[in-house]
């Protein structure tokens, strides 16, 4: 039965066995192209992904470089607000030099024999180390005045 439906194209096998021939190296053509098309494909897709890698690495050590610059900066600031704080220290202690010297220059101008006395009585303490420091031997030596 099966040779009976063949035998009335038995003339046209060859011309089928030509064009599914053809059709089949059609395909393995088109099938190769299509490899050939996503190969390029793949390899283009592989050199972005190293660019991008590459300006992923260049960002990561910029980053890095930046942190590191802020890290700087906020010590230096740490350094110069302890500095500044302590010449602020120092500021407010010589305002309180100059404040306690004014005030002993106002007391020397408005009544002059109390601080007379009071550099008298310094200088005659000084003397008296003095010569106590060079060996004259006293009573006021062994015997140091208070004030």
């Amino acid at each position: 039965m099966l040779q009976s439906i063949l035998s009335p194209l038995s003339g046209y096998i060859s011309q089928i066995k030509m064009v599914l021939g053809i059709a089949a190296l059609a395909a393995v053509m088109a099938l190769y192209g299509a490899y050939r098309s996503s190969q390029a494909e793949i390899r283009e897709l592989l050199q972005q992904v190293g660019t991008q890698e590459a300006a992923l690495a260049t960002q990561k050590a910029t980053i890095e470089h930046l942190t590191n610059n802020i890290q700087a900066q906020k010590a230096m600031i740490q350094e110069s607000q302890e500095s500044a704080s302590a010449i602020k220290a120092e500021n407010q202690e010589l305002k309180s030099i100059l404040t306690k010297a004014r005030s002993k220059e106002h007391v020397a101008k408005a009544k002059p024999g109390l601080m007379s006395k009071r550099i008298n009585s310094a200088s005659h303490r000084l003397f008296q180390e003095i010569g106590c420091a060079t060996g004259r031997n006293s009573p006021e030596c062994n015997n140091p005045s208070p004030n």
